[in-house]
């Protein structure tokens, strides 16, 4: 169930500015010097300090009764009442000397409280501060009193970030109209909230009251949470940044009631409405102090904004409803998708499913090899399938080849060097091909042929005759009455030491030097 509370507006502050009287006395030169300007009596009024040649006034940022007790205590008094900030004695005119003020309360002078530079601020002077001294002057003797409970006022406390605290429960009435009085009466209730439910949750105690001058209870204080929603499929909360997202999963009908509702005294009850919706039932819902909706069953036609409207304000929630399931992912070129041991392909895939990819022989998968439907989203981008060697080479007759490398000799950047069988003439461009980064060879397949001399001119009485494929042996007799033989093994003749002569453009046998 989504419950959406109500956002509560802040009023307006309100702040008395009177023409400044100066009360307080400056202290020695071993100290800083502070005044108080603006009071009724010179044991209140707005602080101020004097620094490089003029009075400039301190920002209210972290101020509290600890500080004040420092500048009371300056001043000759023995303690202060209250801290009133956001310049409840008027705000100043000219230099805002000190920010971020943090006194313990044991300090002797503002001067060791300081936390940054003279000057050094992010405030204006709508955040002066100041104090109320007590009447009595320090170092009066300690006087005993019985243990019965004293009514005496409470400082007015600071609502700190996103917290809201209203006086005795009266929504209309925040506690930043009473920012004008340094204190509330003794019995004054405050109610907290967080200023935006969808985005705060609240730590401490949501009631409080003042008692003997201090409030009871923990000080309120609100941290970011997620929403308290967990829908189906879902693993973990979802987040709301003012939008509360759910996911809708189709061929599984479910409903969701969003209510609106209250904590404390309203004079009447809070109004939902909801944005106009095709198809579905809005259910009115009436309880004691709230009102709701059924939606039934949820679809994305619900996407809208859903408004609680109270007494004299309001709260609005975007509820965005989206499809939990995902699209079919696109399987890669020269590959394929896998899901799981299902055999017929599907068009949508419902959250939680995982798939994974493989690529076609000679690719290799470059990204994820599993992605998973989360909330209607893949985890990942599908892989692609990239080349990763270079086609089987089909090695023609006659040619023998070796690889460089290791591998198949097909890798990315692998070579291959090719030569013939004894009788055959390597024909190409290059005996070595190298795998390039595309997947192809890097020049055509060389051949072989079979090599081939011409005819032997014979100057002598002789014959020859074929010895085997490509190779001719030949047997003559020499004028000199020496016998030779001359083969051909690949494309020349080898006759030993004697040499064949070109003579008039024909080949002469034997021919001695």
């Amino acid at each position: 169930m989504n419950r959406l509370p109500l956002l509560l507006p802040i009023l307006a502050l309100l702040m008395v500015i009177r023409s400044p009287v100066v009360h307080g006395v400056t202290v020695g030169a071993d100290f800083l010097d502070v005044r108080l300007v603006n009071g009724s009596n010179n044991a209140s009024g707005r602080v101020e300090v004097w620094y490089n040649g003029t009075w400039g006034t301190v920002c209210d940022d972290g101020w509290d009764l600890n500080d004040a007790n420092v500048v009371c205590r300056m001043l000759g008094f023995f303690d202060a009442s209250s801290a009133p900030g956001l310049a409840a004695y008027g705000a100043g005119s000219g230099k805002i000397h000190l920010d971020e003020v943090e006194c313990t309360g044991s300090e002797s002078s503002l001067e060791d409280c300081i936390e940054s530079e003279f000057g050094v601020h992010n405030c204006d002077h709508s955040e002066d501060a100041g104090v109320t001294c007590g009447d009595s002057p320090a170092f009066q003797p300690h006087i005993w009193i019985p243990k019965t409970r004293i009514e005496k006022p409470c400082l007015v406390p600071r609502n700190r970030g996103p917290v809201l605290q209203f006086v005795n429960g009266d929504e209309t009435r925040p506690i930043t109209s009473y920012y004008t009085l340094p204190t509330l009466p003794d019995g004054t209730k405050l109610v907290a909230r967080c200023r935006d439910p969808g985005m705060y949750r609240l730590i401490g105690d949501q009631r409080r009251t003042c008692q003997g001058g201090q409030w009871t209870g923990e000080e309120p204080e609100c941290q970011p949470v997620k929403t308290q929603v967990l829908f189906y499929g879902a693993s973990h909360e979802v987040a709301s940044n003012g939008t509360v997202v759910v996911y809708v999963h189709r061929g599984n009908p479910s409903y969701l009631d969003v209510v609106c509702y209250i904590t404390s005294l309203w004079l009447r009850p809070p109004r939902l409405t909801t944005p106009l919706v095709n198809g579905g039932d809005l259910w009115n819902w009436p309880w004691f102090l709230t009102d709701a909706k059924r939606l039934n069953p949820i679809s994305t036609d619900f996407s809208g904004i859903y408004t609680c409207n109270g007494s004299s304000s309001f709260h609005s929630v975007h509820v965005l409803f989206k499809a939990a399931e995902c699209e079919a992912p696109e399987a890669p070129e020269h590959g394929r998708l896998l899901d799981g041991s299902r055999q017929e392909p599907r068009d949508i895939f419902p959250a939680g499913t995982t798939v994974s990819f493989e690529c076609e022989d000679d690719y290799s998968l470059v990204g994820s090899m599993e992605i998973t439907c989360e909330k209607g989203q893949w985890s990942d981008d599908p892989p692609v399938c990239t080349v990763s060697k270079c086609p089987v080479l089909n090695i023609p007759d006659h040619v023998v080849t070796e690889s460089v490398h290791f591998s198949d000799g097909r890798n990315i950047g692998d070579e291959r060097i090719f030569n013939c069988v004894e009788g055959y003439v390597l024909q190409g461009d290059t005996n070595n091909l190298r795998c390039l980064e595309s997947g192809v060879w890097s020049a055509p397949l060389p051949t072989c042929e079979a090599a081939e001399c011409e005819a032997l001119q014979l100057q002598s009485t002789g014959g020859y005759w074929m010895v085997q494929d490509s190779r001719l042996e030949i047997s003559f007799q020499m004028v000199q009455q020496f016998h030779s033989n001359a083969k051909m093994t690949t494309a020349w003749w080898d006759i030993g030491k004697s040499h064949v002569k070109r003579v008039n453009g024909r080949m002469i046998l034997p021919y001695v030097e």
